[in-house]
């Protein structure tokens, strides 16, 4: 339900408080984010890229709205915003930056978009009619908005060309587009993993997750480290060397008899 008053879908829902010279001021607006990496794949020193599939969950509390008749139930999409409601609200606008090729945003494969219940119903009597209305309040039921997303991101692959011991960082850099950008902080939950460690012929070593102001932008960066897998070692540098002496000790060995 939204306020009477004029609301501003392009304007993030700050509280607004007033410091100690009675001036108001906006403090940022706090955003829970919670990042999934689920798949790596694709690793190509050739083409300077990789592909991944990742899931993005934010959370924030609009306290200019309020929300009618919340269910109770344990299904999450209970409580879902439809389409029109979701257009007309303030949401993140997320962004990446190093996609390969024209690419501006990743492929979105799914999105969740609710409503999670955090305080019990007030009722509210509109005086046109002859019922009570149950509302929750926005500052105390947060918004949830997931997607699952998939990109290819490029990555220069300097270090692990010092092969076969180099090491290799790749970055998924992310972050709120327009006036949002400066008026939200982003509050990074631990990251989690669910990619396989060892990727074609690369091992996923590390990740980290940092906040890493660029450009006059606040971003979010999700690193790796690559490194060569053992296997990948053994074939590429040391198996063919094992191939070629065995072929040259064979070749000794026929000439010997044929002397």
């Amino acid at each position: 339900m939204f306020p009477e008053y004029e609301y501003y879908n392009d304007m993030p829902p700050n509280q607004r408080v007033l410091d100690t010279f009675n001036n108001l001021t906006f403090p940022p607006l706090d955003i829970n984010m919670n990042i999934t990496i689920q798949r790596i794949f694709d690793i190509s020193d050739d083409n300077s890229a990789f592909s991944v599939i990742f899931q993005v969950e934010l959370e924030w509390n609009d306290l200019n709205l309020k929300f009618n008749y919340l269910s109770d139930s344990t299904n999450v999409f209970a409580n879902t915003i439809g389409p029109q409601n979701w257009t007309n609200m303030w949401k993140p606008n997320l962004s990446f930056s190093i996609l390969t090729g024209t690419a501006k945003t990743p492929k979105i494969l799914d999105e969740e978009i609710l409503i999670k219940k955090g305080s019990e119903a007030s009722l509210t009597n509109n005086i046109e009619t002859l019922f009570h209305r149950e509302t929750y309040e926005g500052a105390t039921n947060s918004i949830y908005y997931k997607r699952i997303y998939q990109g290819q991101f490029m990555c220069e692959f300097d270090g692990v060309s010092q092969y076969p011991v180099g090491k290799n960082l790749c970055h998924v850099r992310m972050y709120l587009r327009g006036i949002a950008n400066k008026m939200t902080k982003l509050k990074l939950l631990p990251l989690n993993v669910a990619s396989d460690k060892e990727v074609g012929e690369y091992i996923v070593n590390k990740y980290f997750l940092q906040d890493a102001p660029r450009n006059q932008l606040n971003t979010i960066v999700v690193s790796f480290e690559l490194l060569r897998s053992r296997t990948s070692i053994i074939l590429v540098t040391y198996l063919p060397t094992i191939l070629m002496n065995m072929i040259n000790q064979v070749k000794i060995a026929i000439c010997w008899q044929n002397i």
